[in-house]
């Protein structure tokens, strides 16, 4: 029988594990969980300080989707030991104090505070952001170097 981790556990894991495996001579990747931290705190100041279409909602939301499937697999990658409701539950967690964190900062400083007003324009390049148009651009990169 398999022990499992610790829910409570996993948020941690999650927080601070990073992208050590990465190759030396491969470039760097974004790491996947601190993307999805971003478009949580985005979210949260879009909710609270501005006023987007359904459009972009949804495009918004479309990307956060792609964002938490990945992260999802790569939580259960480095640690096979989680189930997949335990890393669902880890991930709602993480977003929650996310954006708790962020209505407080809200309510102290305001929509007009810099910070504040750069997440919501976080938030709408996340939703402007066409995760195929990245990849074929990436694959476009690799066919150049290897001509190389």
């Amino acid at each position: 029988m398999t022990a499992r981790l610790p829910i409570l556990l996993v948020p941690a894991l999650f927080l601070f594990a990073g992208n050590a495996a990465a190759a030396p001579n491969k470039a760097a990747q974004p790491d996947i969980r601190a993307l999805f931290n971003q478009f949580a705190i985005s979210a949260a100041a879009a909710n609270k300080c501005s006023n987007p279409s359904q459009d972009t909602i949804s495009h918004f939301n479309a990307n956060f989707r792609l964002v938490a499937m990945a992260t999802s697999k790569e939580i259960a990658k480095q640690h096979p030991d989680a189930d997949q409701k335990q890393i669902a539950e880890a991930m709602k967690q993480q977003s929650s104090i996310l954006t708790k964190k962020v209505f407080d900062m809200v309510a102290e400083k305001g929509c007009k505070d810099p910070a504040v007003a750069g997440l919501v324009q976080r938030f709408d390049m996340q939703a402007k952001w066409d995760p195929r148009k990245q990849a074929a651009a990436s694959t476009a990169q690799k066919d150049k170097a290897e001509k190389k």
